[in-house]
């Protein structure tokens, strides 16, 4: 290959140019994809079809502001059932809240970044904990990369502890409705160290109503 910079002009990256071609590139998700993908219909019928352009227009329009006005009212009820699952989660009594934090953090990080979502849950698990146990979880290690750590800790553990720690865990794991390979592995591996089943149907299920914007129902967000 050329150096970069003996490349002709041709042959160097591009980067995308243009509202429209940078909104079909997101990956955030439909509403991104949504509004490209009307700029570039629109776009379309102006220069190629002109004499089409008022009813397939206006068509489209209606089309889109549907789609669109849908994907936006799921996304503000996954965000409402997301919010008011890990409002619900009580930890405010629990001797060790950090160790959870710190599991939640390294559960939303198995995969990759985290999204905003799982973000988001993290912000209102550390809202409910006493101001020393917040302090503490920020402080120390809860947001650091020590998985082995955070599991040889987990041993110590108090069994009083785990049920809420499972439950803090299935949340994480389907934030962002999907449940990926390594947070399954991740489930999995604390199951062990707990000597405890992991219910990975649960998890599923917490991802399909996230999903669908509908609120977790009892006993599915928290169990004993």
């Amino acid at each position: 290959d050329l150096p970069r910079a003996r490349r002709p002009p041709l042959l160097e990256e591009k980067e995308p140019v243009g509202l429209t071609e940078r909104l079909l590139q997101l990956e955030a998700g439909d509403v991104g994809r949504l509004v490209g993908r009307k700029l570039f219909e629109d776009a379309l019928i102006r220069n190629v079809i002109p004499i089409a352009n008022i009813p397939i227009s206006a068509r489209w329009n209606y089309v889109a502001t549907r789609r669109l006005g849908s994907a936006v009212s799921r996304y503000v009820r996954y965000r409402r059932a997301l919010r008011q699952a890990f409002t619900g989660l009580k930890l405010e009594a629990l001797a060790e809240p950090e160790m959870l934090v710190e599991g939640a953090w390294l559960m939303a990080t198995s995969d990759g970044p985290p999204d905003p979502e799982e973000i988001m849950g993290l912000a209102i698990m550390l809202e409910s904990l006493p101001e020393q146990s917040r302090q503490n979880a920020v402080a120390d290690r809860a947001f650091g990369d020590d998985e082995e750590g955070w599991f040889d800790a987990l041993a110590l553990v108090p069994p009083a502890m785990h049920g809420p720690l499972m439950d803090v865990l299935y949340l994480m794991a389907g934030a962002d409705r999907s449940l990926d390979a390594p947070e399954r592995r991740f489930l999995q591996r604390v199951g062990r160290a707990l000597s405890r089943p992991v219910d990975l149907d649960r998890a599923q299920q917490i991802c399909r109503h996230l999903a669908s914007g509908e609120a977790l129902p009892s006993g599915l967000a928290t169990r004993a």
